[in-house]
């Protein structure tokens, strides 16, 4: 495995099973979200212990399926905006959705 460039450091910051894409807030906190539909919070220096959110009854997660996006509105810092998108359960089909704000 490469090193970082100079002036980075690589650690392990905290353990969160199948993630699937990260973003950051404006105040620095840290969205991860999970294959299962989760999405958990990471504020320096720990995990939150409870989601912020869990769409597991809505996400189809088989394959390669699931919560595959998270990204930080622009405006964030007014609106509280975040966008997903996620392989929806629509009746026991899979189906891709449009990103959504919670």
């Amino acid at each position: 495995m490469p090193s970082p460039p100079a002036g980075f450091s690589d650690s392990l910051v905290a353990t969160v099973p199948s993630p699937t894409a990260l973003a950051f807030a404006p105040d620095g906190r840290l969205l991860i979200a999970t294959q299962p539909g989760v999405l958990r919070v990471y504020r320096d220096p720990a995990l939150l212990p409870a989601p912020a959110l869990d769409l597991g009854s809505r996400v189809c997660a088989d394959r390669e399926r699931g919560l595959e996006g998270v990204t930080v509105d622009p405006e964030f810092a007014t609106n509280r905006y975040i966008y997903l998108y996620y392989t929806f359960n629509r009746s026991g089909l899979c189906d891709s959705t449009r990103p959504m704000r919670p």
